[in-house]
């Protein structure tokens, strides 16, 4: 009976712990619930500051309550902060993974974070937990779109039973597909087809002016992009097209007049600044378009055509130590393009290394036995090292292949 007593007793205890516990968690949930409120306050009035403040308040006083996290999560995605965003909706799943918005938010920001295939896992997974949701689909067919599984996104698009402005919208998104896929015959059927649904969306005007600009009829595609603009003026992806077609016609000021205002509308596109960084490179403002490259590849730190042009750029400049770091981290990525062998074989012929930019030339050939310039680059590299037979057959393939400076270099130094 003595031991049966003090079980019974310990078991109270436990029940008065418990309860203690309880009390003392609820009041930190209610805690964290005011600093949330007030947080979202200080949203409303735009004070990010004190409202990222008042959201890690209510962290610190429930350190287990999800929506804390999601809450100062969406101001960090909101204010580009994506590392740290990514960080608190993980914390958010991790306390409560049965949350299907948790899933699509943080898709959201890896697919601004160039994390495809993570988004589209994300989307599965809030698929799973509500099925019925129509944004969550739509959601994963923009993952296949990013990740250039056209089919598949084709094939959800076909599995959709749309009508009126939804129908529109994948009529839109099935033109932008053909589009990417260069069918574009396809892809003006599907424009025609919501342009009769809705002549005044701005997004078929684009699409239609995208298809021009594809044809290369770039004062057509700008007549596409003004009437977008006319729509709505405050989409910068128009704004954006119209500048490029401008820069097909030469129009370098018209040009740059339309990416300055798709960058004032859009601070995170990276084509944008890329865009303008090559302007400004051709029109001899080299330290401009080097800030506007380190803009682009901030965005996207694995933006290959903005880190090699940066590199061609700091070449320019005489820049040859930012150059190179550039060069050998594009080497480095999967596609490994020819054109970054031939520039590292140019920068190690600047740095004295002639032996070293000949495997770099060798490299970039082996990846395009078309590429006339690594021919001649190859061709200089043998003179300097006292290889004229060598030299003299890069010259001709070189020359061969089209390549002008070569037949000068090869009648002056080859004996015919």
């Amino acid at each position: 009976m003595k031991k049966l007593g003090l079980t019974a007793w310990m078991i109270f205890i436990y029940i008065v712990l418990i309860a203690f516990s309880s009390v003392g968690q609820t009041s930190a949930r209610f805690k964290a619930i005011e600093y949330i409120q007030e947080g979202d306050t200080h949203l409303q009035n735009r004070d990010w500051e004190q409202a990222i403040f008042s959201y890690t308040n209510a962290i610190q006083a429930d350190v287990s309550f999800a929506e804390a996290y999601m809450k100062r999560g969406q101001l960090y995605e909101r204010t580009t902060h994506f590392q740290e965003a990514i960080s608190d909706y993980n914390m958010a799943i991790q306390l409560n993974p049965f949350i299907d918005i948790y899933y699509d938010q943080r898709a959201r920001i890896r697919v601004l974070s160039f994390d495809y295939y993570g988004a589209l896992n994300d989307v599965n997974q809030a698929i799973a937990l509500n099925p019925y949701n129509q944004d969550y689909m739509n959601h994963k067919i923009d993952g296949f779109i990013s990740l250039e599984m056209y089919d598949e996104a084709l094939a959800k698009l076909d599995s959709l039973n749309d009508s009126g402005q939804n129908l529109t919208h994948t009529l839109q998104r099935k033109a932008l597909i053909y589009l990417l896929s260069d069918d574009l015959a396809s892809a003006e059927a599907a424009v025609e087809k919501a342009f009769e649904l809705d002549d005044k969306s701005y997004l078929t005007l684009d699409l239609y002016g995208l298809i021009e600009l594809k044809r290369e009829r770039y004062s057509e595609a700008i007549e596409w992009f003004d009437k977008a603009i006319r729509v709505d003026s405050s989409q910068y992806v128009s704004f954006y097209n119209r500048g490029i077609s401008y820069r097909h016609l030469g129009e370098e000021e018209l040009a740059l007049r339309d990416i300055n205002k798709a960058i004032s509308l859009n601070m995170n596109n990276q084509f944008a600044f890329y865009s303008r960084a090559l302007i400004k490179k051709e029109q001899g403002d080299f330290s401009g378009a080097i800030l506007d490259y380190n803009s682009a590849i901030k965005i996207d730190p694995l933006y290959s055509d903005a880190i090699y042009n940066r590199a061609f750029t700091f070449k320019i400049l005489g820049d040859y130590t930012n150059a190179s770091k550039d060069i050998d981290f594009v080497i480095n990525l999967p596609e490994n393009r020819p054109e970054y062998w031939n520039m590292k074989g140019n920068l190690l012929i600047l740095h004295g290394d002639i032996r070293g930019s000949i495997v770099c030339f060798d490299n970039a050939i082996s990846y395009d036995m078309n590429f006339a310039e690594a021919y001649y680059n190859r061709g200089i590299a043998n003179l300097l090292a006292n290889r004229p037979l060598q030299g003299c057959e890069d010259f001709e393939r070189s020359s061969s292949l089209g390549y002008t400076r070569a037949d000068v270099v090869f009648s002056n130094f080859c004996g015919h």
